[in-house]
C-alpha cells in the first residue's frame, strides 16, 4: 500500500469523474438516448404487433392500421429463416444494398425488411396487399438469399439456364436479352433526369413503366426468373437498392410501403463494381488534347439520344466538364 493510503492514492490520479470531459459526456448521453429509443420501439412492437379481429378491422380502422408492428419477428415462422444458418447459398450475390433512414440502425434495417417481405408473402391474408409489392417482396428473397437449401438448389439450375440463354448463339431472339437490353438502354440514355436519384437509381416501379412492352409484369416473368436475369448479366450491369421505412400503412390514401426498391444500371463494360456516377477524374484541356481520338460504341438505336443529349451520367454536368466526341 502507497504512503498515504487510498485518500493520498486518489488525490495523486485524480477522481474518475474529474476526467470526464464534455464531449464524453455528449457522447454518453447521445448512446442512451438512442438505446432508449431502440428499447422503446422494441417494447411498443412487441405488444402491438397482435393484429386486430376481423370485427374490429372496419373501414374507419384500416388506414391506421401500422403493418410495420403486426409483422414484427413473423420472419421466424417462415421455412427459410428456420434453415438459414444451414443454408448454402451458391448463386454469387452482391447487386444489391439495404438502406434506410438515418435513423434506423443497420440491424433495425435488416430484421425489418426480413419481417415486412415474410409478411407479405405469408400473412394469411396477403391478400390485401397490392399485387406488385408482392412481386417485389419474392424479388428481394431471391436477391438477398432468403431461401431454403431446396429453393437455392432451383435458383441456381435457373441461373444457369438464363446465363446460357443470354450468351448463346441465338441471343438475340431471346426475351430475356431483350428484356435486359431495353432495361440498361433506358437507365443509361434516358434523358428524364427527374426520374432519377443523385446515386443514378430510378423506381422499380416506374422503370418498368418506361419499358411499356418490355416490362417484365407484362411479359409475365416472376419474380425469380427476374432476379435469375440480373444476377446472370455477364457485365454486371445492374444494381438495386432497397429503402426499408420505419411505418407500413397500406389502406390510407395515399399509402405507404415498407420499402422503396430502385434500379440502377452501371455505365460501361467493367465488371468492377463501382459507382460511375462518382468515380471519375476531371481531365485539363492540355491533357484532353493528348486522348487524340476517343470512340464511344454502343447500339444504333442509342444513336439520336447521345447525338441530342450526350452520354447520360445521371447528374447535372456542364459542357466544360466532360468531352464527348461522336464519330459518324
Amino acid at each position: 500500500m502507497p504512503i498515504g493510503g487510498t485518500e493520498e492514492l486518489s488525490r495523486r490520479q485524480g477522481h474518475p469523474l474529474d476526467r470526464i470531459t464534455p464531449n464524453k459526456i455528449k457522447k454518453l448521453i447521445i448512446v442512451r438516448i438512442v438505446t432508449t429509443v431502440h428499447l422503446l420501439r422494441a417494447t411498443l412492437l412487441e405488444e402491438s404487433r397482435e393484429v386486430p379481429d376481423s370485427t374490429e378491422r372496419t373501414q374507419e380502422t384500416r388506414p391506421t392500421e401500422d403493418h410495420m408492428e403486426f409483422c414484427f419477428a413473423f420472419r421466424e415462422q417462415c421455412a427459410w429463416y428456420m434453415e438459414e444458418e444451414f443454408v448454402k447459398l451458391s448463386v454469387k450475390r452482391g447487386i444489391h444494398t439495404i438502406l434506410g433512414p438515418r435513423t434506423m440502425s443497420a440491424f433495425d434495417r435488416l430484421q425489418m425488411a426480413m419481417d415486412s417481405v415474410s409478411w407479405c408473402l405469408y400473412w394469411e391474408k396477403r391478400h390485401e396487399f397490392n399485387s406488385f409489392l408482392t412481386w417485389q417482396a419474392d424479388l428481394i428473397r431471391y436477391l438477398v438469399g432468403w431461401l431454403t437449401q431446396e429453393e437455392e438448389n432451383e435458383f441456381q439450375t435457373l441461373c444457369n439456364a438464363f446465363y446460357v440463354d443470354m450468351n448463346s448463339k441465338n441471343k438475340h431472339k431471346s426475351q430475356n436479352v431483350r428484356t435486359s437490353k431495353a432495361l440498361s438502354g433506358r437507365l443509361r440514355h434516358s434523358n428524364k433526369r427527374h426520374l432519377f436519384s443523385t446515386s443514378g437509381t430510378m423506381n422499380l416501379g416506374t422503370a418498368f413503366s418506361e419499358l411499356e412492352s418490355d416490362s417484365p409484369l407484362r411479359t409475365r416473368m416472376s419474380p425469380r426468373d427476374f432476379a435469375a436475369l440480373l444476377l446472370s448479366n455477364d457485365k454486371q450491369r445492374f444494381k438495386i437498392e432497397i429503402i426499408v421505412h420505419w411505418e407500413w400503412k397500406p389502406f390510407p390514401y395515399p399509402p405507404t410501403q415498407p420499402w422503396e426498391m430502385r434500379i440502377g444500371a452501371f455505365q460501361g463494360r467493367s465488371n468492377e463494381v463501382v459507382n460511375p456516377y462518382e468515380v471519375h477524374d476531371a481531365l485539363t484541356f492540355e491533357e484532353t488534347m493528348c486522348l487524340g481520338w476517343i470512340f464511344h460504341v454502343t447500339h444504333a438505336s442509342n444513336r439520336q439520344s447521345i447525338e441530342r443529349y450526350g452520354l447520360v451520367r445521371m447528374q447535372e454536368v456542364t459542357e466544360d466538364e466532360i468531352l464527348y466526341i461522336l464519330c459518324t
